[in-house]
């Protein structure tokens, strides 16, 4: 089978560009022909990763023939053409998508998000475009039970071709050798409010007051200079390290090193870094909201705290980092959770339930 798999913002995104590869790789190993094709990449260097010699075609600036171009060479008549969508439908997308020379492909929609509170609210037109998108869809997966309630409630008539397709987490390369980050709280994600980064920093301030010891190192992309100012103002400037984007190589080796893994998102679809952090065997402190609900808890190898509810993360932080033994214990259960979710799993369910 022909897979291209493209993104709805480009290759370079740090987290598409984990998910895509990860993919493409399991999709190659079960003997498909997988491409990547992405828009060109972001202006900020701040928002993306710096790209291996074998990145993918793009199209160029603000011009969709080119793009369209290469979908058409990469996808003939038959073959998957699978589309994972940030849920902010951007003007190139309805026009690429329903166009005729890609009509006999077959079209998915993976819904990465959708209606996250950062997100402009879709316009009439928008939910019109995004209407007809999914008509024309093939296949419509979400990467959540959560985001799959969102997408019947707005989108009835296509909740006959959806299924949920959860993301996957690698385990960490054995063989990887590195001190980075050894010893951190360590956090991952884009810097933007319902990320909740602002809420992490004040339940680690309220943690260091009654006495953790830890340091904190927030990895992603965005524009971390208000987080950076709240950090100091909070007499956390030398307890914090912004790293901004690292590679996925280095997230690994971080996931391996850290202390536990902590996230405390006002909003959240899937939660990634979490089930990455998991897979590592690393405890994790997490917000129950969205589909990050879906994978931890308690049982699950997890200290779960209700959402903007800074007392009990900060309560968390002291607990993790106090004690080993908990520490160990939730992470031996994480690693067996993590193990449900793998790139494997996910591409085997593309294959039987979405590009059937």
């Amino acid at each position: 089978m022909k897979i291209t798999l493209l993104p709805s913002t480009y290759y370079s995104d740090p987290t598409y560009n984990r998910i895509l590869s990860s993919l493409r790789r399991e999709f190659t190993a079960s003997g498909h022909e997988v491409s990547i094709a992405s828009r060109a990449t972001a202006a900020n260097p701040r928002l993306q990763l710096e790209l291996s010699p074998d990145s993918p075609p793009c199209g160029g600036g603000g011009r969709r023939l080119p793009l369209l171009q290469v979908l058409a060479k990469l996808t003939p008549p038959g073959a998957v053409l699978n589309f994972h969508f940030s849920g902010w439908l951007r003007p190139w997308h309805a026009p690429l998508l329903l166009a005729r020379r890609l009509a006999a492909v077959k079209l998915v929609v993976t819904f990465q998000d959708y209606l996250h509170p950062d997100l402009p609210p879709l316009t009439p037109a928008a939910k019109k475009d995004l209407l007809a998108i999914l008509d024309r869809a093939h296949g419509v997966t979400a990467v959540s039970d959560f985001l799959a309630r969102l997408l019947r409630r707005d989108f009835p008539a296509a909740a006959r071709k959806l299924c949920v397709v959860p993301n996957g987490a690698d385990r960490p390369d054995k063989a990887a050798r590195s001190d980075a980050g050894r010893g951190c709280i360590l956090t991952v994600g884009r810097q933007a409010p319902y990320k909740g980064l602002d809420l992490l920093l004040f339940a680690f301030a309220k943690a260091v007051e009654k006495g953790c010891g830890s340091k904190l190192l927030v990895c992603g992309a965005g524009a971390r200079g208000p987080l950076e100012r709240l950090a100091a103002k909070l007499g956390l400037a030398n307890r914090v390290e912004f790293r901004g984007v690292v590679s996925p190589a280095a997230v690994s080796g971080l996931m391996k090193n850290c202390l536990f893994y902590a996230t405390t998102p006002r909003w959240e679809s899937f939660g990634m870094a979490a089930l990455e952090a998991m897979a590592a065997g690393k405890a994790v402190l997490a917000s129950k909201t969205g589909g990050l609900a879906e994978f931890t808890g308690r049982k699950r190898g997890t200290l779960a705290v209700a959402p903007q509810d800074t007392e009990a993360a900060a309560a968390a932080i002291l607990k993790l980092s106090a004690d080993g033994a908990l520490r160990k214990a939730l992470g031996r259960e994480a690693a067996r959770t993590a193990l449900g979710y793998t790139w494997k799993k996910a591409a085997d369910k593309y294959l039987r339930l979405a590009y059937r």
